[in-house]
């Protein structure tokens, strides 16, 4: 079965340390074809998801964690709870996927600044070394050449996952004005017309998932994963010598945007645990007989 340890096997191979999750080859005459081809829709779903956090100022190492205790874990004791059953890791990874994409929206709300500003100042303008009493002055030369090189990769993936973004919000208004609709002939016409916007939007969504692959690819990067490293790496330096520069120049320390890695931490856990706690109230109220009351309601 999917959700079996041979699967988490593979997936600690594919590689342990990193936020994806694999995806998997179909062989012929596979009598699981139908739902390997389903599972890897789900795996695709979280790495595209995977991506866009990266973009927006998540970390690796966070994402990485979060897969580990939501979906990796929790596969594992579903599997020693209730053995081995179809459709268990595809539960796991949905609901994971859905605490992703609620981090995604907190982070894309912040994601205002452009990265010049989120880095304290113009990369423009070189600094020169200058020699005093305290020494010579911190050079940011190369600092500034690495990162005026990164940025606009950055800006590019930055740019895209916002129009992905204000596209998928869309489909998820459409599929909204499509569930609530009546299933009458009187909206028969709406309906059609509702569900044609959405697949040419969902056509859309995939041209811009497919093109926030290719950006990294055509400057020399495997992975949205490897730019955003490069990126995050080449800024945290300049962002430490201008703070050294400040510091001999005897001027206030530039205030600097940089990631709250411990909070949004927390953040992740707290929504997967508030979507579980929501899962299992849910689950209650479905269990109640009609007219039976729970202990809030007497």
């Amino acid at each position: 079965m999917l959700a079996g340890t041979d699967e988490l096997d593979r997936q600690e191979v594919f590689d342990p340390s990193g936020p994806y999750l694999p995806t998997k080859k179909i062989g012929k005459n596979n009598p699981l074809e139908n739902e390997i081809k389903a599972d890897n829709a789900l795996r695709q779903e979280w790495n595209h998801t995977v991506d866009q956090v990266l973009i927006v100022g998540g970390t690796q190492e966070e994402v990485t964690d979060f897969k580990r205790e939501e979906v990796i874990k929790r596969v594992a004791e579903s599997v020693k709870e209730h053995g081995e059953q179809p459709g268990l890791f595809a539960a796991v990874i949905r609901r994971a996927i859905a605490v992703l994409k609620e981090f995604l929206e907190i982070l894309m709300k912040s994601d205002e600044k452009t990265p010049e500003e989120a880095a304290g100042g113009s990369i423009n303008a070189f600094s020169e070394p200058k020699e005093s009493g305290k020494g010579l002055r911190p050079d940011s030369t190369e600092a500034e050449i690495r990162f005026k090189k990164i940025l606009p990769i950055h800006e590019k993936l930055r740019q895209c996952n916002r129009r992905l973004y204000a596209m998928q919000e869309q489909q998820d208004t459409l599929q909204k004005a499509i569930d609530t609709l009546p299933r009458t002939v009187f909206h028969h016409k709406e309906r059609k017309e509702l569900q044609t916007n959405l697949e040419d939007l969902q056509k859309q969504i995939s041209q811009c998932r497919n093109q926030l692959e290719r950006i990294p690819k055509q400057n020399g990067f495997g992975s949205v994963k490897a730019a955003e490293s490069a990126y995050w790496s080449a800024r945290n330096e300049l962002e430490k010598i201008r703070r050294e520069q400040a510091e001999w120049d005897g001027v206030a320390v530039p205030q600097m945007t940089v990631r709250p890695q411990k909070n949004q931490v927390s953040v992740l856990k707290k929504l997967a645990e508030k979507r579980l706690e929501t899962t299992a109230k849910e689950t209650r109220e479905r269990g109640r007989e009609p007219g039976e009351k729970g202990e809030k309601d007497l």
